[in-house]
């Protein structure tokens, strides 16, 4: 049952690479259909075989999906987001700094 599972995963990425299927999606598309293909098959797996650490695996690899498209969308969003996180830290470090040695003094 299990090689029955995976020969049809199998199966499904080689229509998704298929020249025929490659005009109709594109790069992005794919791979997040990829990883969809690829958390679907780890999670039954895990069920499969009674293990529960697999399928929490695939339901990591299955949230994981929606949050690459949100992180391709927003990725400036996150890179000012990111950059205003290290001014405060830094900001936050030097004032410290600053205030320890008036302390010494």
């Amino acid at each position: 049952m299990q090689a029955l599972n995976w020969f049809a995963l199998i199966v499904a990425t080689y229509i998704l690479y298929n020249a025929g299927v490659q005009g109709v999606l594109n790069t992005n598309a794919s791979g997040l259909v990829m990883l969809t293909l690829l958390a679907l098959g780890t999670f039954m797996a895990g069920l499969q075989a009674r293990v529960w650490r697999i399928c929490g695996l695939g339901a990591v690899l299955f949230l994981a999906v929606p949050a690459i498209g949100w992180l391709e969308q927003s990725i400036m969003l996150l890179v000012g987001a990111t950059l205003v996180i290290i001014a405060i830290a830094g900001l936050t470090w030097w004032l410290g700094q600053r205030r320890n040695r008036a302390l010494q003094t």
